[in-house]
């Protein structure tokens, strides 16, 4: 039963964090914002709109989305479509040993995003 609940929240934390990078990349893509202003504006939409329909539940959620506001800050559509998923699983397992979020936001996102860079797009760690 706990092992189900946690493969759950994996996979909503990130499901919402994909929303919150594609939201964000996009949002700056098309209309050609700055990404901290498209990552603003996703995450105040996100966060009130859980307020007004969520009824306290809300919480949960938006740490996850904006971590994915983070990664879509980034430029590389393949690590803004991949990336959010490995930073969901990071996020729901180091939720079980860290309190609180300071730092663990963007550090999560950080190291998503490198993965992809490193495993996906060939690039070696050592000539670098």
């Amino acid at each position: 039963m706990k092992e189900s609940s946690f493969l759950k929240n994996i996979c909503l934390f990130s499901l919402i964090s994909f929303l919150g990078s594609a939201s964000t990349f996009y949002l700056s893509s098309l209309f050609l914002l700055p990404s901290p202003i498209s990552s603003s504006i996703c995450a105040l939409t996100f966060c009130l709109t859980l307020n007004i329909l969520g009824k306290g539940k809300s919480n949960a959620l938006e740490a996850p989305f904006y971590m994915g506001t983070f990664i879509g800050m980034g430029g590389n559509e393949l690590v803004i479509l991949v990336s959010p998923w490995i930073s969901g699983a990071l996020l729901q397992m180091a939720k079980l040993k860290f309190l609180g979020f300071g730092g663990k936001l963007g550090a999560m996102a950080f190291v998503s995003s490198l993965i992809i860079f490193y495993s996906l797009l060939g690039l070696d760690l050592w000539t670098i």
